[in-house]
């Protein structure tokens, strides 16, 4: 700033320099630089103390169309207008289609998909082949064609009403409804939509549990206290990342504050700029530009994503930016895949052996006809086999030998059954209609049944060996209770759970009586979460004062304990009432137990927290101050508040893991007896699957505490102490939080249960029997993984833990040297011989980040498949969607013989679902997206048993059975006829009548194996739900491969020639009755001798027979003999012939049917018979079991491991050379675990960016502590012992100076004032509170380091730095406490890999929210002159009013 009385020479020093830090950002060489050089568009003055002049002083700023925004574009950036529709065009609608088909695309879609398939797709040349005259044996009419008309009618008719399913669920989702901001909607400026209406640009409201229709930008919410805004809300995200705790969310900070009244909305202006749609839930990048030269950075804490659900607020409007297919959430899935049953994929591959046997019997009959027409030219005169003429003469040439190959091919073309594919889809439709009304799945509290949405792969379910489940809402019920404690070592809470009752039936112990009578007991309470059952009083006794006062004491600690120390907020309900609402379900349960036993929470205000008590007279509220709060952390694993009570006592009071909080327990202060007491309770808790935490509390002397608390601030505002803890390196923060905590008075413990689904861990615990290997797969958090891995018994104390995560394997390096050291020691263990029962249990427990190095290196990828391959469980935690299909891709594409299931009911499983073999939703939790991209959807976990261990085992036999059956019979009938007509010169002359032919598969084979394929059970249900070692065949593929396959079909060919030989042979050239045996006897009986076989064939392979099987049987073979004799007899002689009824009275006749039973099926039965006495199979034990009444432990049969090829990856390759990362945390804990037994502890909460730092720890301490203390927190003082000194916390003393007299003692090249500024949306820049600053901004005037301020100050002997900032003197930042950062050294403190990171982040920009410029005195001003120029310099400043707190 220039001043007119100045000479020019004189303002040398004072000059305009362009300064490093006028723009502050982490980045000062990343390629996305601020669009603007200046200030804001809405500055319309800017203060001087020398001359109004300088107030007209308006940066310039740079054109949204400059090459800059350009060179966005080009990076693959989205622009969103506000309030500009027609400039956000082009973009996809909010429609969802998980369905496979549409109207337009069914056609080609489905006829594709079928044609691609092998035998469908013969056919169709089969039909071509039936066009060509000289190969034709159907006058060149393509009956094939017809054939396969109907066949594919039929399955369409199914996919057709499978896909409408999908369809109406797409509608249903589509079809919710929202509001949308439409200013001609008076008076609520909102009128409703329906999702599928939604578009970019359009500004929603979304109200109170409504569930997010897009991805949006918050814009603003209700505020409880409208003066004094904070934009803050919850959003419950379960559907997204599996997680049940809230996770909190704030609103645009130039906007929240700005619309009170919805009619501004229409005012907004701007545009949004951010990241081009990706999957990654976990991240968001991009900034809102409101007017040109402006730039507020967005990250994921100002969006909602699609799926997610708002909570604690009314409503909050936002703008959208994502809809439909390109929402983070539905950019996690995939398009619905087509897939295939493995049984249907080897049927696939085996029909290439039947081509291959065709094309064999075609070449041998063409040669065989060739040769006996070269040979009988002449001799047989009288067929004229000289005469080229007609249509398919009989050549003696190559020619010749084509035709008679193309004959033969058409005449067995159905060698390869075209009513396989058909005969498989209407049997799985009748599978399907039982499936879907099985009452046994049936869940009355959701009135949800079974539903099969993809009939294809119900065989698929008896063939699994792999199942990757979700955890929130699939194996957990997403409820916390409240159900026992321990108080100063005694234990109240009686009862046991389902993961105690199956440990203790695992022991085979029995439950205590005391436990038994409280299971007995109906617990009846009103208050969620909270399920304590005390069937003999004994809490009621012990907490009575007059009683028991010592222990009264105790308890009346313990739950006060429980009252104040946590982070819950109070929530205003629909109905009025208040409910709690926390970030963490276990905190959430452990304040409503406070409550339920008379300890209620009632309000949050002013920094203190108010509970009632049953000790205070008529229920009057007991306010407990709160004087800092140390969040938990995963590292920290406990959290403490410091409070001081109502008698003025300052205490600490900490809860977390036993792990930490025994080892600082005071010595003398806590009894040896009570803490092996409590650790005692601690065990059986755990083994009951609760999830516990240790209550402890100190008293702090008053000194002691300020001394602490002074050190605590200093440390809080040194930023290299900050980074360091961010680093996980030693720093002063721990040190102190670890000195505070220290010397605790062990109060007691708690025991909550993340409550399972019914029935999850014997569930679990039977698919481990039955061999199946099971993954979790979830978005939470590593502790909660393992707490839920062990309540489910999918982890145990005596295994091996592996636990990998980015503190103990920071670089890949690391995870290479671990992994492939395992891959040694795991082969080494194999090369010695030992078996798999002989080494003990393994699990892997990792996390998403280490996966994503994983999955970056393919040799990481190989070595983690070998290690994982052999590990009884595994879980990954914090995963993405992504990820989640990642993994199952990962197994599915890799292992040989692996079968996939996955399972999950939120948004945040489609992407695996979709990925695996089979995937299964659970309806009713979280919405239907899981469902809409399922296979099959279930109402609940335990229903999984049932599908898999009954239903799958059942249908994989049938299916198996019937796929055989089915090649099986159409080859036998062929090969007969085959046979046959190469037994007449080899001309390929047909034996069966075509109406025989015709009829075979439809009326006389097809209803025994029919019935089979739909009602078969080698036993009954409740023996296969039982004993789920009988599913081991179906995992294992002992039913169904392609050597079975091959062996049907050599059975098939040897049985169709005795079919053929037999009759042929046997009966000469005269009949008993003394007539020729013509060609339609010989036929007959070769055709009848088929039908008893193939009847008999299947009969011996049916492990139960049934009325309903027993009728099919009968009926199939008095059918056929009673329609040979229709045909003989009633039809015209065209299409009959004299067979029947002749043939019923030669006695030959019974002696070819005997004897090609006896020939073709004697050996089957011997075999059976001798394997069922001698080698018998599970399934004829159990069914010895079932039919006598056995012991069951004497048939109980665990399953070996399931035998499928195993992956090993290249051990010979060197080690890659990895990209070299930062150094590794110190601190971090040795990978494997299990020295101890795991005690889970009950803490879910968020992971915040900044602990020190967030909205939620706003709400919870005190505000008037935030704004005084929160520039210490972030601030990088040179004179920070001096600061902390002055903070003004001491209660005693005198009173402390004004901020403007403590700069005004300072000497005077030290005194210097900071006048801080923030943009508002249409308010512009400016300093007043409430209006531009938030009420945790530091005051309008500040020093330096925001250490001390005030709203007002007098600046009549002030003048701006024209040294200081840009053009405009004003330096601009995103945050305030940006200021405080030196950029240059930020820098050089991150490593290369983090600052390349922070290079591709749109976020990662100058921002222009807030600022500050700096005035000094006008006299230290004089002085420099002076000294500069040696002249006498003299100043008169005008009059200057005191700046108050006002807008500028």
């Amino acid at each position: 700033m220039e001043d007119p009385t100045l000479p020019p020479a004189s303002l040398a020093k004072y000059g305009r320099q362009d300064s490093a830090r006028s723009d502050l950002s982490l980045e000062s060489d990343v390629t996305y630089r601020s669009l603007e050089n200046g200030g804001g568009p809405l500055a319309a003055s800017v203060l001087s103390a020398t001359a109004p002049e300088s107030a007209a002083l308006v940066p310039s700023s740079v054109s949204p169309h400059s090459a800059a925004a350009d060179m966005l574009s080009e990076l693959g950036s989205r622009v969103v207008y506000v309030n500009q529709p027609e400039k956000n065009a082009g973009f996809c609608d909010n429609k969802v289609v998980t369905a496979k088909y549409t109207r337009l695309n069914f056609l080609p879609r489905f006829l594709y998909a079928r044609l691609s398939q092998v035998a469908n797709f013969y056919f169709l040349l089969v039909g071509a082949g039936q066009i060509i005259p000289a190969i034709s044996s159907t006058s060149s009419l393509p009956y094939q064609w017809m054939v396969l008309a109907i066949v594919l009618a039929i399955d369409a008719v199914f996919a057709a009403i499978e896909d409408s399913a999908r369809h109406k669920a797409d509608q249903k989702m589509n079809a919710r409804i929202t509001r949308k901001f439409d200013l001609a909607a008076e008076p609520s400026c909102f009128r409703e939509i329906i999702w599928r209406d939604v578009r970019v640009g359009d500004v929603l409201k979304v109200c109170n549990y409504d569930a997010v229709p897009a991805d949006l930008l918050l814009l603003a919410v209700a505020e409880a206290d409208p003066a004094a805004p904070v934009g803050i809300c919850f959003i419950e995200t379960k559907s997204l990342d599996g997680e049940t705790n809230l996770k909190v969310r704030q609103a645009l900070s130039c906007t929240f504050s700005q619309l009170n009244d919805p009619r501004s909305i229409a005012q907004l202006p701007g545009r949004v700029i951010f990241e081009a749609p990706n999957h990654d839930v976990n991240n968001f990048s991009g900034r809102f530009e409101p007017h040109q030269g402006h730039t507020i950075p967005l990250d994921l804490k100002n969006i909602a994503l699609r799926g997610s659900v708002i909570r604690n607020t009314p409503y909050v409007y936002g703008l959208v930016l994502n809809t439909g297919r390109d929402t983070k959430i539905m950019q996690s899935a995939s398009e619905t895949p087509m897939k295939t049953s493995k049984i249907l994929m080897i049927v696939n591959r085996g029909v290439g052996l039947l081509m291959a046997a065709l094309l064999v019997l075609c070449v041998l009959g063409a040669v065989l006809c060739s040769v006996w027409v070269a040979q009988n030219v002449h001799s047989a005169w009288y067929l004229q086999l000289d005469d080229l003429g007609g249509v398919a003469p009989f050549r003696n040439d190559v020619a010749g030998w084509l035709i008679y190959l193309g004959y033969y091919w058409i005449l067995i073309a159905s060698f390869v059954p075209i009513t396989l594919y058909v005969t498989i889809a209407i049997v799985k439709s009748y599978q399907t209609f039982f499936l879907n009304r099985d009452i046994e799945m049936y869940d009355e509290v959701t009135d949800t049944p079974a539903l099969v949405r993809n009939a294809d792969l119900n065989d698929d379910l008896g063939q699994v060996t792999h199942i990757f489940s979700d955890k929130t809402g699939t194996l957990t019920a997403n409820e916390m209770d409240f159900r026992k404690m321990s108080i100063h070592g005694v234990s109240y809470g009686r009862g046991t759970t389902e993961i105690g009752r199956e440990a203790q039936r695992r022991l085979g112990k029995d439950l205590s009586a005391s436990d038994l009578l409280a299971d007995s007991t109906p617990f009846e309470s009103d208050l969620a979460n909270v399920h304590f059952v005390d069937p003999q009083n004994e809490f009621r006794r012990d907490v009575d004062p007059h009683v028991n006062p010592v222990q009264s004491a105790w308890i009346d600690a313990f739950l006060t304990h429980l009252a104040v120390c946590h982070s819950v907020v109070l929530e205003q309900g629909d109905d009025g009432a208040t409910q709690f609402s926390a970030s963490s379900p276990d905190e959430l349960a452990l304040v409503s137990g406070a409550k339920f036993f008379g300890y209620d929470f009632v309000a949050r205000k002013n920094g203190a927290v108010t509970i009632r008590t049953p000790r205070q007279p008529g229920g009057a509220g007991v306010d407990y101050e709160l004087l800092e709060m140390i969040d938990f952390t995963s590292a920290r694993k406990r959290m403490s508040v410091v409070v001081r009570t109502p008698d003025r006592r300052v205490l600490l009071l900490t809860k977390g893991a036993d792990a930490v909080i025994f080892p600082r327990l005071h010595p003398e202060n806590c009894d040896p007896q009570i803490v092996e007491t409590t650790t005692q309770h601690l065990e059986r808790f755990a083994t009951e699957g609760l999830r516990t935490l240790v209550i402890a509390q100190k008293e702090i002397p008053e000194d002691a505490y300020l001394e602490w608390s002074r050190e605590y601030k200093a440390a809080l505002s040194d930023l290299d102490q900050v980074q360091r803890q961010k680093l996980g390196e030693p720093n002063h923060i721990d040190e102190l939080e670890e000195a505070l905590e220290m010397g605790l008075e062990l109060l007691g413990a708690t025991a909550i249960e993340d409550r399972l689904q019914d029935q999850v861990t014997a569930t679990i615990a039977d698919l481990a029997r039955a061999g199946v290997k099971i993954w979790i797969l979830t978005g939470d958090k590593e502790e909660t993984a393992i707490n839920i891995g062990f309540a489910c018994q999918l982890l145990h104390n005596e295994m091996e833990r592996l636990v990998i995560n980015q503190d103990a394997f920071p670089t890949l390096s690391k995870l290479y040297d671990l992994l492939f050291a395992r891959c040694q020691a795991l082969r080494s263990a194999r090369k010695d011989g030992s078996s798999p029962s002989a080494r003990s249990a393994q699990a892997i427990v990792i996390d998403g980040r280490s996966l994503t190095m994983v999955f970056s290196h393919q040799v990481l990828c190989d070595l983690f498949l070998e290690v994982s391959q052999y590990c009884a469980a595994v879980i990954c935690c914090r995963v993405s969607p992504k990820q989640k299909a990642q993994v199952v891709r990962l197994y599915k594409t890799n292992i040989p013989g692996c079968r996939a299931l996955a399972i999950g009911d939120g948004a945040n499983d489609v992407g695996m679902i979709q990925e695996a073999h089979i995937g299964v939703g659970i309806s009713g939790h979280e919405g239907m997206q899981a469902v809409n991209a399922s296979d099959f959807a279930i109402a609940q976990f335990r229903f999984l048993k049932r599908l898999l261990l009954v239903h799958g085992h059942w249908n994989y036999r049938r299916m198996a059975k019937l796929a055989l059956y089915v090649v099986y019979k159409n080859i036998i009938v062929y090969c007969t006829c085959f046979i046959l007509a190469t037994l007449s010169g080899g001309s390929g002359t047909l034996y069966f009548n075509n109406m025989w032919i015709n009829g075979y598969n439809i009326f006389w084979t097809s209803l025994p194996i029919g019935v089979v394929g739909v009602l078969e059970q080698e036993v009954p249900a409740a023996i296969a739900d039982r004993f789920p070692g009988l599913y081991f065949a179906g995992a294992q593929g002992e039913q169904f491969s392609l050597y079975i396959f091959s062996a049907w079909i050599a059975e098939a060919l040897y049985e169709g020639i005795v079919c053929a030989l037999v009759p042929a042979l046997l009966v000469g050239l005269v009949d008993s009755q003394g007539h020729s045996f013509s060609k339609d006897i010989c036929g007959a009986m070769a055709y009848c001798a088929v039908i008893i076989v193939g009847l008999g064939k299947l009969a011996l392979n049916i492990v139960t027979w049934n009325a309903l099987t027993a009728f099919a049987f009968l009926f199939s073979f008095v059918f056929w003999f009673f329609s040979g004799y229709v045909i003989s007899v009633a039809l015209p002689t065209l299409v009959s012939d004299v067979a029947f009824p002749y043939l019923y009275t030669l006695p030959e006749f019974y002696l070819v049917m005997y004897l090609s039973l006896v020939l073709c099926l004697g050996r089957d039965f011997l075999f059976k018979a001798f394997k069922r006495e001698v080698f018998p199979e599970y399934y004829h034990v159990l069914q010895e079991h079932h039919k006598r009444k056995t012991d069951p432990a004497q048939t109980a049969w665990t399953p070996p491991t399931l035998h499928y090829t195993l992956f090993h990856a290249d051990l010979s390759a060197p080690k890659p050379q990895f990209e070299p990362a930062e150094a590794p945390a110190t601190g971090a804990s040795l990978p494997l675990e299990r020295d101890r037994a795991y005690t889970g502890f009950a803490f879910s909460t968020q992971v915040m960016e900044d602990r020190f730092l967030n909205p939620l720890r706003d709400l919870v301490l005190p505000v008037t502590n935030v704004v005084g203390t929160l520039g210490r927190r972030l601030a990088r003082s040179p004179r920070g012992g001096a600061a902390a000194g002055t903070d003004g916390d001491t209660d005693g003393g005198a009173s402390p100076q004004s901020f403007e007299d403590k700069i005004k003692a300072l000497p005077m090249e030290q005194q210097e004032v900071y006048e801080l500024q923030r943009f508002q949306i249409f308010a512009g820049w400016g300093s007043s509170m409430p209006g531009h600053l938030f009420v945790t901004d530091p005051p309008r005037f500040s020093n330096a380091d925001f250490t001390d301020g005030a709203s007002s100050f007098d600046l009549s002997d002030w003048m701006v730095d024209n040294r200081f900032g840009s053009s405009d003197q004003w330096q601009y930042a995103t945050k305030f406490k940006d200021f405080l950062r030196d950029p240059q050294a930020l820098q050089q403190s991150l490593s290369s890999k983090e600052r390349r990171r922070l290079k591709k982040k749109l976020n990662k920009l100058v921002g222009r929210s807030v600022r500050r410029r700096r005035w000094v005195r006008r006299d230290k001003v004089i002085a420099d002159i002076a000294a500069a120029t040696g002249d006498d310099v003299s100043m008169d400043p005008p009059a200057k009013p005191r700046c108050e707190d006002s807008s500028q």
